[in-house]
């Protein structure tokens, strides 16, 4: 899919290129842990200035009101952001 995208990306004059790739039905952790075997070096030749795994399983079914990111490129930005709280009750 991301080589598919950039392939695209010339036909863009844009000033940031930020791939976000959504999730709707796959287990999110288990693309994570596929999606980090992959080496950054990876995604360098892509054009894209950033590439990002959006968790939207969760959203769509209602239980939250955010998703999670999972960055890929750049280095600095390859990890997991979950959601945040506020969505949540306070008492179990």
């Amino acid at each position: 899919m991301i080589e598919q995208k950039s392939g695209k990306i010339r036909n863009y004059r844009t000033r940031y290129n930020i791939l976000v790739l959504q999730n709707v039905e796959t287990n999110f952790a288990l693309l994570c842990d596929g999606a980090m075997q992959i080496p950054v070096t990876d995604f360098s030749s892509t054009g894209f200035r950033e590439i990002w795994l959006a968790d939207y399983s969760e959203l769509r079914s209602g239980r939250h009101q955010e998703v999670e990111l999972l960055g890929l490129y750049p280095k600095e930005m390859r990890c997991l952001i979950e959601r945040s709280d506020y969505d949540r009750k306070p008492y179990r």
